[in-house]
């Protein structure tokens, strides 16, 4: 309860109505003020914690909220609803009619009923034993296609799921859908200017690569001994990195076609930076990991987690973000801004088509460094 965004408006709203609404409105106007958000908090704490104790057990929650937020940030965006109009009116009405924010403490207090009512239900240890029996063990068929390789990319995907800072990782990727909102503004989308939207596209077509790839052999690093003193073929490990890689950046980017909505040139946008993503983007994120020999708590929490961070992860982001910019600056400078997206898509195919060449590079590459990688997992 007391985490820093929950403690946060404390800071930030407290004194502004202590000070401002108090002399302006009168102290009873404040202090209903301050009890509003302070509820407002409470609200958001309960109402997370929540939805994410259900969608542990059903993406389907998590899915529906980023959902719910994709379309009012959508809607707030195009001023079909306005929610600072709305939270503007509320408060407004608070002024002058202080009794109306006692509907804040009760919204916390239904939401905190609905968190005890869900643990005193699932917490029973006979249920616990009830819903052991009922499990199965996890199998994804659409795997199998792919053989070894699928089964290795099929371990590592129950890895993720399994453990909070491995599932935080990806599930960051979601999240990073509405990053578009801050910058495809209308004038850039006009004027053609992608060099200025670019980064957004390639940040969220490419977040699980960035977020999960960083620390690549990372998340092995508590069994990494076994896996190099077992039959294991290293090259179909490092063929399984890239099938994952293929997997999340299609899913994010066929997710991210909602922006399509404002204008179908971000789609072609998209398109760019996808392919520079599975192409270019995949190939130097596990370079940069066979330069990892820090070990990583994959139970521990992804937020505010530093652990496992070394230098090749602040340079890992440097050639990720900036190249294809610089592909396509020159473009954009001599106003030939699809040519330039083209030519980013391109680079991002050709690399894609060569990954052959790619997979046999980063294999020699793992197998020279393998051993020290190891020594850094040990300590």
């Amino acid at each position: 309860m007391f985490a820093f965004f929950n403690v946060l408006p404390i800071f930030i709203f407290v004194p502004f109505c202590a000070t401002k609404i108090s002399s302006t409105y009168g102290v009873l106007t404040g202090v209903v003020f301050i009890v509003g958000i302070l509820s407002l908090a409470f609200l958001n704490n309960f109402l997370v914690l929540y939805l994410k104790r259900k969608a542990i057990n059903n993406i389907a929650y998590f899915a529906s909220g980023l959902a719910l937020i994709a379309t009012f940030g959508i809607l707030d965006y195009y001023n079909i609803i306005s929610i600072r109009t709305i939270s503007a009116g509320l408060f407004g009405k608070i002024i002058f009619y202080p009794y109306l924010a006692l509907v804040f403490p009760l919204l916390a207090w239904l939401m905190f009923r609905f968190n005890a009512a869900y643990l005193l239900k699932n917490l029973y240890t006979e249920e616990l034993g009830l819903k052991d029996k009922k499990k199965v063990s996890t199998d994804y068929a659409f795997l199998n296609r792919f053989g070894k390789v699928g089964e290795l990319a099929a371990l590592e995907l129950k890895l993720i799921l399994r453990h909070k800072r491995s599932r935080g990782s990806v599930f960051m990727g979601f999240m990073f859908l509405l990053y578009g909102l801050i910058f495809y503004k209308e004038k850039l989308i006009i004027n053609n200017e992608f060099g200025k939207m670019f980064f957004a596209a390639i940040f969220m077509t490419g977040i699980t690569i960035l977020t999960y790839g960083q620390f690549m052999f990372a998340w092995q690093s508590t069994h990494f001994d076994g896996l190099i003193s077992n039959k294991i073929d290293l090259k179909n490990f490092i063929k399984a990195k890239f099938l994952l890689f293929n997997i999340s950046c299609s899913i994010i980017t066929i997710l991210s076609s909602f922006y399509g909505f404002m204008s179908w040139k971000l789609l072609l946008l998209h398109l760019s930076a996808y392919l520079y993503n599975i192409g270019f983007g995949s190939v130097i994120v596990l370079y940069f990991a066979t330069f990892n020999y820090k070990r990583l708590d994959i139970t521990s929490s992804a937020s505010f987690n530093w652990q496992g961070v070394g230098a090749s992860q602040f340079i890992l982001g440097i050639p990720f973000i900036l190249f294809p910019l610089m592909i396509y600056v020159p473009f954009g400078y001599l106003d030939m801004p699809y040519i330039g997206l083209v030519v980013v898509g391109g680079f991002g195919l050709a690399m894609l088509l060569t990954r052959g060449y790619w997979i046999n590079y980063l294999t020699k590459k793992l197998i020279a460094k393998k051993y020290k990688i190891a020594e850094g997992f040990r300590e």
